[in-house]
């Protein structure tokens, strides 16, 4: 039978911890203390012991700001106590509430690796479509170096859309380059304004120097419109990459 009951950060154990600042956490913090009226944290209460359930973020507060602090939690049972199952039901809740693609990269790990599960049973067993799952696996022929900075960085998703793109070798190499970048970093949604600008027929340099700066310029957030800002930035780079060919020709 569920229960409420006061708990600690101390008293409960977790699969991960939700990334936050302590800013952050520091005003989600004074708004949990004084929300005595519902439970804070769902825990689960699997042989004897406590894990987190749901409000992930709620715990990784508590835990950064006071792991002494007592707050009211709803403690939870399910008959089912094998931890293949209980990891699925975290897997399950943590899709809901999307920490990172390397939280979620590593609890599908831990299914694959520990209890031999495939993409399409995680799928099925906690309700999504197979490509909910795929999206936190990584691409077989992503380059290995590229690899493990993806799950390093936590940047899985956008090396995925590059691998799985129809761009060249050459130019995904710079896209990867980009996508690890601790300045002008290639994001997923990035990545789709460069894919909708080359779809649209607007084009890339060949030019090896200038490539990496036409697409920066091309994904940088501004208040433009689209196709006018891409007009002027397609004939520039096309003219700059004439004038250096044009310069080596003469030298």
């Amino acid at each position: 039978m569920d229960k409420i009951a006061f708990l600690s950060a101390e008293d409960i154990k977790h699969d991960f911890l939700y990334p936050i600042s302590y800013r952050s956490a520091k005003k989600r913090f004074d708004i949990l203390i004084n929300n005595t009226n519902q439970p804070a944290i769902i825990v689960e209460n699997f042989k004897g012991k406590f894990y987190v359930n749901e409000n992930f973020k709620n715990f990784a507060v508590l835990k950064k700001i006071d792991p002494k602090r007592m707050i009211p939690c709803l403690i939870i049972h399910n008959p089912v106590e094998e931890e293949c199952d209980r990891l699925l039901r975290v897997l399950s809740k943590s899709i809901l509430e999307r920490p990172t693609w390397k939280i979620q990269y590593e609890l599908i790990q831990r299914l694959t690796r520990e209890f031999h599960l495939g993409v399409t049973e995680i799928a099925k067993e906690v309700n999504v479509k197979d490509k909910e799952i795929g999206k936190f696996m990584l691409e077989p022929n992503i380059p290995d170096y590229y690899k493990s900075l993806a799950i390093k960085k936590g940047y899985g998703g956008v090396m995925n859309l590059i691998c799985k793109s129809d761009y060249t070798d050459e130019l995904k190499k710079v896209l990867y380059d980009l996508a690890v970048a601790d300045k002008h970093r290639l994001t997923e949604g990035k990545f789709k304004s460069l894919k909708r600008y080359t779809k649209m027929g607007y084009l890339l340099t060949q030019n090896k120097n200038l490539i990496r700066r036409q697409i920066i310029k091309i994904v940088e957030p501004k208040d433009y419109i689209e196709n006018v800002y891409w007009d002027k930035i397609s004939g520039r780079y096309s003219q700059e990459s004439r004038n250096q060919k044009l310069v080596l020709e003469l030298v």
